[in-house]
This record gives C-alpha cells, structure tokens and sequence, in this order.
C-alpha cells in the first residue's frame, strides 16, 4: 500500500467523524448550515414543491450535506471524484443501520494536537442519524467521477 494511500484511508476516517458523527456536529452546523438556510430561504417549501428543485452538491465526500438536503424533500445528487470517499459513502448511506452503532479511532495515528496520551485512544461513534430512515420517495443519488466529465 502507497503512503498516500494510507494518507487517504486516514483522511476519509477523519471524514467519517466530521460527517457522520455526534462530534462532528458543531463543524456541520458550520459548513452546512448556512448552505441548508440559504436554500431553505430560496426555495421554501411553503412556496415551492421541494421534489421539484433539483441540488447538485459537486465534491459531496461522503454525502451528508447531500443526504440533509434530501432529507428535507429536494431533489439531489451528490458528486465525487475520490474513490476512497466514494467507498465510505456508499457504506454509510446503504449499509449503516441504527444510531452510533459503530466506532472508529480516526486520532490514533495522530502524533499532534493532542492535550493528552488519552485522546489519541478516543473513539468517535456513527452514524449519528440512521441513514436508512430517509423516507422511500426521497429523491437522492449519487454520481461517482469528475465533476467536469460526468456533469457536463
């Protein structure tokens, strides 16, 4: 296995906390809230029939700002490039079942910014909401390569 390959394997770990987990909420709340509110305000769903207005979320990682969308009634497709990100999302979005049922420990192999030996053993728990309880009519896909070629 290449270096960077390892390096991406950590890298979609990390990913997975940001995305997927109870503590990763906060950086969500952050990155994707102000994107849900802005869409929310364009196309409110009192005005508008939410199926209809079609999202592109281009460099999706693994899905969950596509996946709120969706889950809110728009129309969406998430677009990504990395294989590596596309293996996770896949995995998380159709297979995950339940509330933070599975562990990972995306700092183990961190060697920096750590306040104590501990937090380098701490484990991050997800899917913080069970994917699988997004409701059967949403509309929701999502489309593997370059944004460029596939979307053209």
């Amino acid at each position: 296995m290449l270096v960077s390959d390892i390096e991406k394997v950590q890298s979609t770990i990390r990913q997975i906390v940001r995305d997927w987990s109870p503590s990763g909420a906060h950086e969500r709340s952050q990155c994707y809230g102000p994107i849900i509110n802005k869409i929310e305000q364009l196309f409110p769903q009192d005005r508008v029939c939410a199926e209809e207005v079609n999202i592109l979320v281009p460099g999706a990682g693994l899905g969950r700002l596509a996946y709120e969308l969706a889950k809110r009634g728009y129309t969406c497709q998430g677009n990504e490039f990395s294989l590596f990100m596309l293996f996770a999302s896949n995995f998380v979005l159709n297979k995950c079942r339940g509330l933070n049922t599975l562990r990972v420990y995306p700092w183990v192999h961190a060697g920096s910014n750590l306040l104590t030996n501990g937090d380098q053993l701490r484990p991050a728990t997800f899917p913080d909401t069970n994917p699988s309880d997004l409701h059967r009519q949403a509309q929701f896909t999502m489309a593997a390569g370059d944004f460029l070629e596939v979307l053209h």
